[in-house]
């Protein structure tokens, strides 16, 4: 999930600095030299990758964040981006450009 999000801040030219710490036990996800406080499930490791929830690193970021829960697809807009991601893709698109992960959105 690092790729991920690292992917994700490039291709959307992002100014912010975001970092993710991971160790036994416990993910710290830092937007600015600022811990993330997630609202709901926090950041977890899955087959060796760290999937952070977007909505609150994103928020952080000053992105709006849009769940459709029928399209099961959430989809973020910044001042010149848009980034929509599907759950259990193996891929996201910024600004209609797709990238692969290597791990499905979930």
């Amino acid at each position: 999930m690092r790729k991920l999000l690292l992917a994700l801040m490039l291709t959307a030219m992002l100014a912010a600095s975001v970092t993710v710490h991971a160790s036994v036990g416990t993910i710290g996800v830092f937007v600015n030299g600022r811990r993330v406080d997630f609202s709901g499930q926090g950041p977890v490791i899955v087959n060796g990758r760290v999937l952070v929830p977007v909505r609150d690193v994103f928020e952080t970021l000053g992105f709006d964040v849009d769940w459709n829960q029928e399209r099961q697809q959430i989809t973020l807009v910044g001042d010149n981006d848009e980034i929509i991601i599907s759950i259990g893709s193996e891929a996201f698109s910024v600004n209609s450009i797709r990238h692969e992960i290597d791990v499905p959105a979930r």
